[in-house]
């Protein structure tokens, strides 16, 4: 059986914004366009790498596994992103070395080259400054969080987990000031509390699975879906952002399709598996090409520069 289709199409939908914000932010900042406000798509990345690896340790762990096989089961999980992130690591340090070698600052290049081995090892999230390869602060605060959320869901209290997992994540994203800002410790804060959800939103779906739902309320549950799947699209091509609502609709249609609340069919589609297995690989490498046109000068008067805050409308 292949992957569901509704959390395929919206993987590929959501790195798309995704690079559009990407695209204003650091090629032309003046640009007035949909989906710029679109890096609260993120949340759905860790609510939905969350809810798989929940699953995981929950129908494939018991008492005869060993630590060492959850460790090996993380490194398995980053490993295959590596045909990726190697090349697009390399190509952005080309690329600035090459800066260093045009102003004769040989000295400055290797400096500036040191920084490749903790983004190679995804622990950039560990720097003073961003990644160079800004993006993979996500993956890197993914690598160093997720351990520790393993561990936790080898536990075999369900309910404990399941509270724990609902209630924490809650508190992080009312209290939480800004949970977009970029650094260390909310890069990592943000990744644990957002896949800690989505183990939550496991279980609960599990439990909600366990009683017998009338057609009546999956009627309803389907009219949650749809509404709770197209609000974040259409805020974000509004360009209008909401500080929880993004995270809450993303919770809402999951828990909704994967408790099977609504009448809608489980939906397989090739095409739609491919793009959702090829917007990793995009997503990594967007940059790389951002930063290629911009010193090609394929697009002139754009200059790269630090992402800035654009203007759009905050709501609390």
């Amino acid at each position: 059986m292949g992957k569901e289709g509704k959390i395929e199409i919206y993987r590929f939908l959501a790195c798309i914004f995704i690079m559009i914000g990407h695209y204003v932010f650091y090629m032309h900042s003046e640009l007035s366009i949909p989906f710029t406000v679109s890096f609260q798509f993120v949340e759905f990345f860790f609510l939905i790498t969350g809810f798989f690896t929940a699953r995981h340790f929950d129908v494939k762990w018991d008492e005869s596994n060993k630590l060492s096989e959850l460790m090996i089961y993380h490194l398995k999980k980053f490993t295959r992103f590596l045909p990726y992130t190697i090349p697009a690591i390399i190509s952005v340090y080309c690329l600035e070395s090459l800066d260093y070698i045009q102003a004769g600052d040989i000295t400055g290049m290797f400096i500036n080259l040191k920084d490749i081995i903790l983004e190679v090892l995804f622990l950039s999230v560990f720097r003073m400054g961003e990644a160079h390869l800004f993006i993979m602060w996500y993956l890197s605060a993914m690598f160093v969080a997720l351990p520790i959320l393993m561990i936790f869901f080898t536990t075999k209290k369900r309910y404990l987990k399941m509270v724990i997992c609902l209630i924490l994540p809650v508190l992080y994203y009312f209290l939480s000031p800004d949970y977009a800002l970029q650094n260390t410790i909310n890069q990592l804060l943000r990744a644990f509390f957002g896949m800690m959800l989505g183990g939550g939103i496991y279980y609960l779906s599990g439990v909600i699975k366990e009683k017998k739902i009338p057609k009546s309320l999956k009627w309803i549950g389907t009219v949650i879906f749809a509404v709770a799947y197209i609000i974040p699209i259409v805020l974000s091509y509004l360009n209008t952002y909401y500080k929880i609502i993004y995270v809450v609709c993303f919770a809402l249609w999951i828990i909704m399709m994967m408790s099977d609340l609504t009448v809608l069919k489980p939906v397989h589609s090739k095409v739609i598996e491919f793009l959702g297995e090829i917007s990793m690989p995009i997503f990594i490498w967007h940059i790389v090409v951002f930063k290629i046109i911009n010193r090609t000068g394929f697009l002139q008067n754009h200059h790269w520069h630090h992402p800035v805050h654009t203007k759009y409308r905050i709501i609390e």
